[in-house]
């Protein structure tokens, strides 16, 4: 799912920290949208919510979904800022769900006995090449990605982390221009419903003083 390579890709190699936290809770946040986008449970035509519920095999689509789908006719815009406002709950959860699946490992720090952090670990970080690679193409070649990559690399874009993929200066210039490029291409599918997810994820970041890339 994008929301679990989102944060898989953003967790540093060597430090253990998820990159850009503040922004972070809200990009995930717009990565689930997408997924339920992508699985054919959530749509927005003319902007407004056309949502089911998402089984409970994922403890954050099902709650966000479930939240979708009481406000089912409503006006995206209008009901998402709520989920905006408290991301970060949406963020443990999220960490949590990473861990049980074992898709990452964690260390508490602590002093003075008191528990101030968490560092993190990717396992199985082999497992991601194939994607990196797609990404590297895109940003570097112009190859055009599949869907879920195209949103991927515009999540990071959004976050200013495309350095994390091309961390040659002169060819961040070039990933830089490749991710406008891709920001401004039409979706071929549910055009409506990523355009909107997009859009609201900008006005999140505007108000929380965050600004998009």
């Amino acid at each position: 799912m994008i929301k679990d390579l989102l944060i898989l890709l953003s967790i540093h190699p060597e430090k253990g920290w998820v990159r850009k936290r503040s922004s972070m809770v809200h990009v995930l946040l717009a990565a689930c949208f997408y997924d339920l986008v992508l699985k054919g449970y959530l749509k927005l035509p003319g902007g407004r919510i056309a949502c089911s519920r998402y089984p409970p095999s994922d403890t954050l689509l099902h709650d966000l979904s479930g939240k979708l789908a009481r406000n089912n006719g409503k006006k995206f815009s209008w009901v998402v800022q709520k989920f905006f406002m408290l991301p970060g709950k949406y963020y443990r959860t999220q960490m949590l769900q990473l861990e049980q699946k074992q898709l990452i490992s964690s260390r508490r720090l602590e002093w003075l006995g008191i528990t101030w952090g968490k560092r993190y670990r990717v396992n199985k970080i082999r497992g991601l090449k194939p994607l990196i690679a797609e990404i590297e193409r895109a940003l570097i070649y112009g190859r055009q990605p599949g869907l879920s990559t195209r949103l991927l690399v515009e999540l990071f874009g959004t976050l200013g982390l495309l350095g994390i993929f091309v961390p040659d200066r002169e060819l961040k210039k070039t990933a830089k221009r490749r991710y406008k490029e891709l920001s401004k291409r039409a979706f071929n599918e549910d055009h409506e419903s990523h355009s909107a997810i997009r859009k609201e994820l900008r006005s999140a970041l505007r108000r929380n003083k965050v600004h998009p890339q």
